[in-house]
């Protein structure tokens, strides 16, 4: 009986798992300053292979993974300011700034991501709303946004002037998944 029923939801549901890997990436890293806003922008991410499930048009996460940001690649176009960035995350020590993601589920229209997020040796729990939108029968495309802090990181605020940027960071990413 549990054969026949798992092959009708099978059938019928669309279930399928797949192992999945992100082919393009990018991060964007935004901090406000009072005298301007400076963007970082990462494009080159590794990341681990994961294992998502896919019931119709939705998708579950079903293996945690891990992302790697390489602080070196990093940039604001401003040479001066990403040397400082970079030194900032702790650069030439840590190569890495890493997310591991712990789950990710459906709400309503959007996911909810849960993961996290270490900077140096300082580790932190973040939560992100995340949309998917198809692309290709064998790809889609995951694009959030969450806000970190300088200070829970333990991280210097950048000042320029004398005025020290806002302690809050917004970091936008979009990632190609392929199965």
């Amino acid at each position: 009986m549990k054969l026949v029923l798992g092959i009708f939801l099978f059938v019928f549901v669309q279930v399928s798992v797949f192992s999945a890997e992100i082919s393009n990436s990018e991060i964007k890293f935004f901090v406000d300053h009072p005298t301007a806003d400076v963007i970082g922008i990462c494009l080159d991410v590794q990341s681990e292979k994961f294992s998502i499930q896919k019931v119709k048009d939705k998708f579950q996460l079903k293996s945690p993974f891990q992302i790697a940001i390489p602080i070196q690649k990093i940039q604001s176009g401003d040479s001066g300011r990403d040397r400082h960035i970079h030194e900032i995350l702790g650069d030439p020590e840590f190569k890495d700034i890493t997310a591991r993601i712990l789950s990710v589920t459906l709400e309503g229209e959007v996911y909810k991501i849960k993961g996290t997020l270490k900077v140096r040796n300082l580790q932190r729990e973040f939560v992100s709303i995340a949309k998917v939108t198809p692309k290709t029968n064998s790809s889609f495309v995951i694009q959030g946004d969450f806000f970190v802090s300088f200070s829970e990181f333990e991280l210097e605020n950048p000042s320029l002037v004398f005025l020290k940027a806002k302690d809050q960071i917004k970091i936008d990413y979009k990632f190609e998944i392929n199965h």
